[in-house]
């Protein structure tokens, strides 16, 4: 996946809290947003922007389409 397995088997003997791992530089190069995507991890971001802004469109749609004009 991207990470050492050594670093890896340390980084999971500590006893820091996820909340605090989750910072960890081992475990972001590991479970990278593609990795995360393949493995089906719903996009938390995309869902909050969805939830929040229901008539606009997903960001990737909107990078993909021509600006729209204002009148």
């Amino acid at each position: 996946m991207g990470a050492d397995p050594r670093e890896v088997y340390l980084a999971s003997r500590s006893r820091k809290g996820c909340w605090r791992m989750s910072t960890n530089s081992i475990g972001q190069a590991a479970l990278t947003n593609e990795w995360l995507d393949q493995q089906g991890v719903p996009n938390l971001q995309l869902l909050w922007i969805a939830y929040h802004y229901p008539s606009q469109r997903t960001p990737t749609a909107q990078a993909s389409a021509e600006p729209e004009t204002t009148r």
